[in-house]
């Protein structure tokens, strides 16, 4: 009924591609895909597809990224998570609650 079309791995059509969970229809209830029975889906064919998909990744070339790349991202990262917060939060809501 709906989700994108996938094996009981999580692989789509598309190589290298994978779905799993609300997005994914694994036909295990074939055509009554209902909105409650895609919890079955999320529990039962989640890991199936990250273990798959992790084991599959580490055989793969498509993503080598040198050293100084991941290095510069990290450090754009670390910018990021330590930048001083310039507004108070709470101050913030407060000011938006009562007006």
């Amino acid at each position: 009924m709906g989700g994108i079309k996938t094996n009981l791995n999580g692989e789509t059509n598309i190589k290298n591609l994978f779905a799993c969970g609300e997005c994914a229809n694994a036909s295990i209830h074939g055509a009554n895909r209902l909105g409650g029975n895609s919890l079955l889906e999320i529990v039962t064919l989640w890991q199936n597809t990250a273990i798959y998909a992790s084991n599959k990744a580490k055989n793969t070339n498509i993503f080598l990224l040198d050293d100084s790349y991941i290095n510069k991202i990290k450090d754009k990262i670390r910018i990021i998570l330590n930048k001083e917060n310039e507004e108070n939060f709470y101050l913030l809501k407060k000011d938006l609650s009562n007006e």
